[in-house]
């Protein structure tokens, strides 16, 4: 039974020690990618700031780019999954793909996007809309 593999062999620590270490790392290849989006156009982002934007705006440009990225990275990812499912099944193995952890990893995945958009949002609250006028 699923409690005897979760439980009594260890396997479920494994792959939730395996999928914790994954949720870590993308958070850091996400942080990572918005960190350097943001230091590459920081002056852009000073010179928003200089016109009087709202921070709300400037925050919603980078919330909306983390999730641009969840997007984007979960639709191949899913896909590779199913079709891992297809090829696994012909093996006599199930991999169950309901809807419900689906939508459960895309929360997750949408979650850990925007939490890591928030470390470069930290960068864009220290910009002093003066760094434009510098040359």
């Amino acid at each position: 039974t699923r409690n005897y593999w979760q439980v009594r062999t260890g396997l479920g620590f494994v792959l939730g020690l395996g999928a914790a270490v994954g949720v870590i790392v993308g958070m850091v290849v996400v942080t990572q990618i918005l960190y350097a989006s943001v230091s590459d156009h920081i002056k852009e982002f000073g010179t928003l700031k200089a016109m009087g934007a709202p921070d709300r705006f400037i925050y919603s440009v980078i919330v909306e780019q983390a999730l641009w990225m969840a997007v984007l990275g979960y639709v191949p990812g899913m896909l590779l999954c199913w079709g891992l499912s297809v090829w696994v099944k012909s093996k006599g193995i199930i991999l169950l793909i309901t809807p419900v952890s689906a939508t459960g990893v895309f929360g997750i995945t949408v979650v850990m996007c925007v939490t890591s958009g928030l470390f470069a949002i930290q960068k864009v609250t220290r910009i002093d809309p003066a760094i434009v006028f510098k040359a």
